[in-house]
């Protein structure tokens, strides 16, 4: 099973494209994902889209896959218009901060999907 699994999703009345991780994520599976990322943003030119980060099930990742992800961030900046992050993990929040306070995305942070709010 590939690591995130990417799909697009409804959440509270928005399709999201949601991004479900398992276990600790490796630099492999980032440029997998990063890939199948921007395949899924590619038919949607020129439109916002919401990403969700569910890592609830997550048990981290490779300094070369949080460099990585900020790679695509921006690569794919025009497109994105909202981040959240449904964790209930520290160590998954503060890799979070870090990633905003170098991409300059604001990371709304939950503990459930049931509390994303647009």
């Amino acid at each position: 099973m590939p690591n995130p699994v990417i799909t697009w999703k409804t959440i509270a009345g928005r399709e999201c494209l949601h991004f479900l991780f398992n276990g600790k994520l490796a630099a492999e599976d980032t440029r997998i994902a990063a890939e199948k990322w921007k395949a899924e943003f590619k038919p949607r030119a020129g439109k916002k889209i919401t990403l969700v980060w569910d890592c609830l099930a997550l048990g981290g990742y490779d300094h070369d896959s949080r460099v990585l992800w900020q790679s695509t961030l921006g690569e794919l900046r025009g497109q994105i218009e909202g981040i959240w992050l449904v964790t209930r993990s520290l160590i998954i929040t503060v890799g979070a901060n870090v990633i905003s306070t170098f991409t300059k995305f604001k990371i709304t942070i939950v503990a459930s999907e049931e509390e994303i709010k647009f």
